[in-house]
Formats: C-alpha cells, structure tokens, sequence
C-alpha cells in the first residue's frame, strides 16, 4: 500500500512518527496521524481543519489528556496499532471511491473520518467538530467545488488567529499531467496528486481554444482530433 502513497502522504507518516516518539509512545496510532496532517500546511486537511480554528498545538494539548505521555522506550521502526491500520486501509478505499490510484494526505484524513471512533476522532469531537461535515468539506475542496485558502504560517500559539476563507472556484480548468484531476488552471500544484504543474506542458486547443496537455490525441473539452496532418 506505501508504494501508492504520495511524497506528501510519506511526510505525513514520518510526522506522525516524530509525534510518537516526542510523546514517548512505541505505537502510531490515529491521533499521531491526526497531529501529522497537521503538520504540513500545503495539504488538504491541514487547510480544512485550520478553517474550523483546529491547530497542531491544540490538537496536541487535547491528544496529552486523552491519553498520556509514554515512557520513551521505543524501537527504531515504530509500529502502527491495528485501529490506526484500519486507518490505511480506508484510507485507500477513500483513494479508490474517488477514483485515485494514489494516496495522498486528504485520503489519509477521509480514513481517518471513516474510522471515527480512535483517540483522533474524540480530539476532532472535543472540540465541537462533526466527522461527517469534515468529509463533506475534505471532499468539497478535493472536487474542486470549494478553495479553502490560509495565511499558510504554521499555527503553533494562540496569539495568532489563522485567516482563513472558503469560496468557490471561478475561472478555466485543466486536467493534471500527472493525476488526471480536474484543477484550476492558476494552479502551480496539483490539489489532488500534489505534482507540480508548469505552463510548458499546456498549449491551447486550436478549435476551442481550451488548455490541454501538449501531445494530446483528442481535445477533452470539444473532443476535437488533434494530429497535425
């Protein structure tokens, strides 16, 4: 299953192991993922949980009262506990529901969610979210029907409140070179796969005029044939 992870998706993982070993805990468990998605501030789920005032900070806080510091001892490979596996595997039926054949950190966070009964889910919970709007919201912004934007500074204290804003995308859209996804064409990365997208790959449709990926057969907006003879 790691083969289909994303590098984002790897990161997230390696944090949700430092979060283990600074908690002195030989386990991953779901909230040392929870804390990992907070962690990098370029991933869907940080986005969408900073948008309902969710830092890694607090998260941390509510994480040390649920269940309490290890005592440090642990193996250089730290294992996953079998709720946080189910984690991954649902992680992957997320991945496969919406049509991916990767595994990123938003699918992370839907499996997450789908598991719904780990420490993760009562640190979520306590702080008076409903797991069934975060999916609808994750999933809002991986279809692009919404854009969730912050500040993207890292939220660690609470003398700063996070800007945040949610609105709809407007504008042109192309397809990722990498993923396929749908995205909007200002994009410099791909929402969905996290590849980065340069301009030198695109060029116009001749009979539409759309933007379409260099070397394409068939324009995927008019369906035109493209061969140049």
């Amino acid at each position: 299953m790691f083969e289909r992870f994303t590098q984002q998706a790897i990161k997230t993982i390696m944090l949700a192991q430092e979060e283990a070993r600074r908690l002195g805990h030989n386990y991953v468990g779901t909230e040392q993922i929870l804390l990992g998605l907070l962690g990098d501030p370029k991933t869907i789920p940080y986005k969408v949980l900073l948008s309902q005032r969710v830092n890694r900070k607090d998260a941390r806080i509510e994480v040390e009262k649920i269940v309490s510091r290890g005592k440090g001892a642990f193996a250089v490979e730290i294992p996953f506990t079998p709720r946080s596996k189910r984690v991954l595997e649902l992680s992957w039926k997320s991945a496969k529901d919406l049509g991916h054949d990767y595994i990123g950190p938003e699918h992370l966070f839907l499996g997450l969610l789908a598991e719904g009964e780990g420490v993760a889910a009562k640190v979520l919970k306590n702080h008076g979210l409903n797991l069934a709007d975060l999916r609808d919201a994750t999933l809002a912004v991986i279809r692009g029907e919404v854009e969730v934007a912050t500040d993207e500074r890292p939220i660690e204290d609470d003398t700063r409140t996070p800007t945040v804003s949610v609105s709809p995308f407007n504008g042109n859209w192309i397809d990722c070179s990498n993923c396929g996804e749908r995205i909007k064409n200002s994009l410099k990365v791909c929402v969905h796969c996290n590849y980065g997208i340069s301009d030198e790959i695109y060029t116009d449709c001749r009979f539409c005029k759309e933007r379409i990926r260099k070397g394409a057969i068939k324009c995927k907006h008019c369906h035109s044939m493209l061969n140049e003879e």
